[in-house]
């Protein structure tokens, strides 16, 4: 599944590169249910009052269409960890580092893959990054 950070812009780029904001994420089959039903909450909330909607692009947001603040987010998370103490409580923006992590594990350290997923600029910034798991 691709995922967009912006309807309007298309996952592929002039001359065949492909957009920076274009990430393809891996995600068990359980995940991509409840992420299609999210989107259909949006689509339904938005043709609800289509003149009042702001359509922020992002796939957290309010009901009416606005992005939520990042501290919203990290809020809503530490709640969640609140509620999950079976598992290990770590940043938010640690769940991008495991993320890559199991990546480069189930992909058998294919760096150049990965970083195409990831959005690192460089092969060597993710090598550097996530040279733990060598």
């Amino acid at each position: 599944m691709t995922v967009s950070a912006h309807p309007a812009q298309a996952c592929g780029g002039t001359n065949g590169v492909r957009s920076p904001s274009c990430r393809t994420i891996f995600m068990t089959a359980a995940l991509r249910e409840e992420l299609k039903q999210w989107l259909e909450r949006l689509k339904r909330e938005e043709a609800l009052d289509p003149e009042r909607y702001r359509n922020s692009g992002m796939l957290l947001r309010l009901p009416n269409g606005l992005a939520v603040e990042p501290v919203l987010i990290r809020k809503k998370f530490l709640k969640w960890q609140d509620a999950h103490p079976e598992f290990p409580r770590i940043v938010f923006h640690g769940l991008r580092h495991s993320s890559a992590t199991y990546q480069l594990m189930i992909s058998g350290g294919d760096i150049k893959a990965v970083q195409g997923t990831t959005g690192h600029a460089s092969a060597d910034m993710l090598v550097n990054t996530y040279a733990h798991i060598q």
